[in-house]
Formats: C-alpha cells, sequence, structure tokens
C-alpha cells in the first residue's frame, strides 16, 4: 500500500517565531501534527506545506517534512519546524 499525497492546505497557523531557517508554531490542542491512518488532511503538516512552500527539509520525509518533534493530538504547544537541513539535522543531534 502506497502513502497518499500530502497537499498543502490554507490552515491558519499561530507562528511564534520565523526565520529563514526555522518557524516554530504554536499546535492548537484537536490538530494532528502530522498525516497518518484517519488523518490525511487538516494536519499541522498540511499548513505547514502551504506556508512554507517547498521550503521544508526533507529528512523526516514527505509525511512529516521539517517536523524535528510531535506532540500529542489533544496537546496544544511549541512546535520547532525547520525549512535547512543543516538546523534539522543540528537539531536532533541535540535530542
Amino acid at each position: 500500500m502506497t502513502e497518499p499525497d500530502i497537499l498543502p492546505e490554507n490552515i491558519p497557523l499561530d507562528i511564534l517565531y520565523e526565520d529563514d531557517d526555522i518557524l516554530v508554531v504554536n499546535k492548537p490542542k484537536g490538530m494532528v501534527v502530522h498525516p497518518a491512518a484517519g488523518h490525511y488532511t487538516g494536519t499541522l503538516v498540511n499548513a505547514i506545506m502551504y506556508h512554507c512552500k517547498d521550503r521544508l527539509s526533507g529528512i523526516n520525509g514527505v509525511m512529516r517534512p521539517g517536523i524535528v518533534h510531535r506532540i500529542d493530538m489533544d496537546t496544544t504547544g511549541s512546535l520547532l519546524v525547520c525549512k535547512k537541513m543543516i538546523p534539522h539535522t543540528r537539531s536532533l543531534q541535540s535530542s
């Protein structure tokens, strides 16, 4: 079985910080971070793909572009998203 195409969606983001390398967003309670079975639309990844266009690190593949860590759907909190490979690699090394 192949993974479905993950498409950008115009979903508002609560951006706490953004520069050329990273994006920090406040994920609301009830939103899934990345697409998975039963949740292929309406995720934070769909929103980030729309906001960042093609400027996301591909380290975690097409289902989790730029995602450094995740938090549960029913949790609100800050998430770090990497637009480039170098900051993404460094963030993973320091985890």
